[in-house]
């Protein structure tokens, strides 16, 4: 995990970055990494208890899921050491030497979460979806009492963290191949030199077959205050 690649030496293992849409929910998670883990905020600044013990959100769940939806998929700061995929120091490394005490800065549209087991061989992308996408588009949800209970609620937002190895992304083909289909598919401009900001595959439709991104976490279900 700690070793340093050479960009030029990447070639992007598409194989075995994805899985059938028709396949149950999964968790995947390399032998070398621990599955990220996104939990919802006890800080009372943020959230809340209601009166059935429901961990409530503080602001709009239209306007999380707009924001969210425009492009601001990444929750890493764009300050924190191990935001870029490349290194600062020499753009020829990756930037993937992993510390087990680094706290990552997260953005502020995401400071309600709590993340864990994020790592720096890493990239992560957070989508958003309202129920009935949800389903279209995650495999193994539509049965799952968690998830169709908020149905109708218009204060809830599904979200999901996707992620992928930095040598994924610095491969040649990973522009042509997963970041501009994946713009044209979800309707979003991006910067090609940026690609930490760059939208991923993150629904059916996009990856040949209707192959889904592999390294997911099960949906976590949001629910705010206000619509």
């Amino acid at each position: 995990m700690n070793k340093r690649h050479k960009t030029n030496s990447i070639i992007l293992p598409m194989l075995a970055t994805f899985l059938t849409m028709s396949a149950p929910i999964t968790v995947a998670a390399s032998c070398t990494h621990e599955k990220p883990v996104v939990t919802i905020s006890s800080n009372s600044n943020h959230t809340f208890l209601n009166e059935n013990g429901e961990r409530i959100i503080k602001g709009s769940a239209s306007e999380f899921f707009n924001t969210n939806r425009s492009g601001i998929f990444n929750p890493i700061d764009s300050s924190d050491r191990f935001y870029h995929i490349l290194r600062k120091d020499n753009n020829q490394l990756i930037n993937d030497v992993h510390d087990k005490n680094h706290k990552y800065k997260i953005k502020g549209n995401f400071d309600f979460l709590n993340f864990e087991n994020l790592s720096a061989p890493y990239s992560y992308r957070i989508y958003s979806f309202r129920y009935d996408e949800l389903v279209k588009n995650i495999p193994g949800v539509a049965t799952r009492k968690k998830y169709y209970e908020h149905r109708n609620n218009p204060k809830a937002v599904y979200i999901v963290l996707y992620w992928t190895l930095k040598t994924n992304e610095a491969a040649p083909n990973f522009v042509s191949d997963i970041i501009t289909p994946s713009a044209a598919r979800l309707g979003i401009q991006f910067n090609p030199e940026l690609k930490e900001e760059a939208p991923w595959p993150f629904v059916k439709g996009i990856l040949a077959n209707n192959n889904f991104w592999k390294n997911v976490i099960e949906p976590v279900v949001l629910i705010f205050d206000k619509e």
